[in-house]
């Protein structure tokens, strides 16, 4: 299927190149990264159509790239330019060059010039008008903002040839959670399943008996209503019979249904679920199916089911290019199949052990996305851990975490899994965590293959005896244990060290909320790992 595509001045991207997998393709990435925007130039590529509509109907300035538009105004507005360079907007698709069905687009009409097979579409000024377009360019006063009006297009593949509609070759679907409302005309999904599913001859078939029912209800129907028409007005020549123009084709009134009940009128999962079922099992070849936030309008239950069929697929070669917000659509899917957009490019994540991605299938849950897509990171055991690393930070710096753009994530008994997937994304990472009775030199050991000094450290309280947080808050406050009990809401005077810390064990989060609430709690201490972890994940800030 698809090999590589290639992006130029289009949209959030100025220059932008990706290598899907051949299988699953996770695109993540902050809002405004670009996800969306991959899908719609793939597919703007493939079809010659963006929002639905014909590329020449909706060739606008926001098409192209803000910074390239704004440097090409810089140069413009310069007398000193003598050669500008005009805006152009390229995307390629190419093509797995060892499939014989893609063989009719095989050429070195592209941005490389080798022999390949691929689909491009190029935005660039209409050389007709270029006289116009440096004219108006070079006056004073106006918009910076693309004149679309004196740009044309080019649609080919890499033989050479102009293209008109989308190669057969090439089957694609897209998946999405955008609801079908018929008002008027042909949805996308009603055209795809038309052209995907009905041969030429078909067609043709249906659109000569439509011709001959609508002549014979003009001749019958309509017969009497136009003799009405005459005996009131013998002068007049007007009549009605029903359209046979091409506005009027046959294929602009054909809707899906689910039991009889048409398609738009269904909700939006259920049209999710139908759209994807119809992509992924209806095919016996090859396709590229574009999937868009699949999470949106899906129950847990239904969303498990869609990315079940998806999976069960894979073996049938279907090439699926996904975009999520969903850590669950992220782990189920194979965080080895993941692509992070940052800064206008893509990474693709690798080395990450095949059981570690079965690990995070497994337990779909577990938030891996939010670690992601987070600039700087704290790792925690539970959720007491948490409040009082928030609390340390606050107390050494002056706010939260938060606020100073940390995510403090907590991952329980999954530290390790966690380690291997920061260390494929070379994150900064403060990795806080028990001792259990070891010696810290023991667990850092264990995680020596993905920690990396100054960049990703484990951070442990040195007494073993102190085996958990629980004792390890009862040694850093020593002087000061009656007061703390107090205010972490010890149900009965401070007796003994050994009784606060074992009702402590018991009631974790309960003591943490107590101590992290409290206003007069300036007056404690953390433990001397947790403020060198605050102090490690701050310098990561400068």
């Amino acid at each position: 299927m698809i090999k590589k595509v290639i992006i130029e001045n289009y949209r959030i991207f100025k220059t932008f190149s990706f290598e899907p997998k051949d299988d699953f393709n996770v695109l993540v990435g902050e809002n405004g990264a670009g996800k969306s925007t991959v899908i719609e130039a793939i597919n703007l590529a493939l079809t010659g159509r963006v929002n639905g509509h014909w590329i020449q109907d909706e060739l606008n300035p926001y098409l192209f790239n803000l910074s390239c538009t704004k440097d090409f105004f810089a140069s413009a507005q310069n007398p000193d330019t003598a050669n500008l360079v005009l805006p152009e907007i390229l995307i390629e698709v190419w093509l797995d060059d060892e499939e014989s069905e893609y063989a009719e687009l095989r050429g070195a009409n592209n941005s490389d010039g080798r022999e390949h097979a691929g689909i491009g579409l190029h935005i660039f000024p209409d050389p007709d008008s270029l006289g116009e377009f440096n004219e108006y360019i070079r006056q004073d006063g106006i918009p910076h903002i693309i004149p679309t009006e004196y740009y044309t297009y080019e649609w080919f593949d890499f033989s050479g040839k102009n293209l008109h509609r989308r190669p057969q070759c090439l089957p694609l679907y897209i998946v999405d959670s955008q609801k079908i409302i018929h008002y008027s005309g042909i949805d996308f999904f009603t055209r795809d399943m038309l052209n995907n599913n009905v041969d030429e001859a078909t067609k043709r078939s249906i659109s000569s008996e439509v011709r001959k029912g609508r002549s014979q209800i003009s001749e019958s129907v309509l017969l009497p209503i136009n003799e009405q028409l005459r005996k009131d007005d013998p002068s007049s020549a007007l009549s009605l019979q029903m359209d046979q123009s091409a506005s009027a084709d046959w294929s602009n009134f054909v809707i899906p249904s689910i039991k009889q009940l048409p398609f738009s009128m269904s909700g939006s999962g259920q049209q999710t679920l139908l759209k994807a079922e119809f992509a992924v099992r209806k095919q016996k070849e090859k396709t590229l199916i574009l999937v868009e936030e699949p999470e949106n309008n899906l129950s847990h239950t239904a969303l498990l089911e869609l990315l079940g069929m998806f999976r069960s697929q894979a073996s049938q070669h279907h090439q699926f290019i996904v975009t999520t917000h969903s850590a669950f659509v992220l782990n189920r899917l194979g965080l080895d199949n993941l692509f992070l957009i940052k800064n206008g490019s893509i990474n693709k994540i690798n080395n990450l052990s095949a059981s570690t991605v079965k690990f995070f299938q497994r337990i779909s849950g577990v938030d891996t996305l939010r670690f992601v897509l987070a600039k700087h990171s704290v790792l925690v055991e539970g959720p007491s851990d948490e409040m009082v690393f928030n609390w340390t930070f606050k107390k050494l710096f002056g706010q939260e975490p938060r606020d100073a753009g940390i995510d403090v994530i907590t991952f329980g008994i999954r530290g390790k899994r966690i380690l291997e997937l920061a260390k494929a994304l070379n994150a900064d990472a403060a990795i806080i965590r028990d001792n259990d009775g070891e010696d810290p030199e023991h667990w850092k050991a264990e995680a020596a293959k993905f920690l990396e000094k100054d960049k990703r450290e484990l951070f442990i309280g040195e007494d073993t005896s102190d085996n958990t947080l629980e004792p390890q808050m009862v040694t850093a406050n020593e002087n000061n244990l009656q007061v703390f009990a107090h205010e972490i809401g010890y149900p009965k005077t401070f007796d003994t060290r050994d009784s606060l810390i074992a009702w402590m064990k018991k009631n974790k989060t309960d003591w943490a909320w107590n101590f992290a609430k409290t206003e007069s709690n300036e007056q404690f201490e953390a433990p001397e790992y947790m403020k060198e972890a605050a102090n490690f994940i701050h310098g990561k800030l400068q």
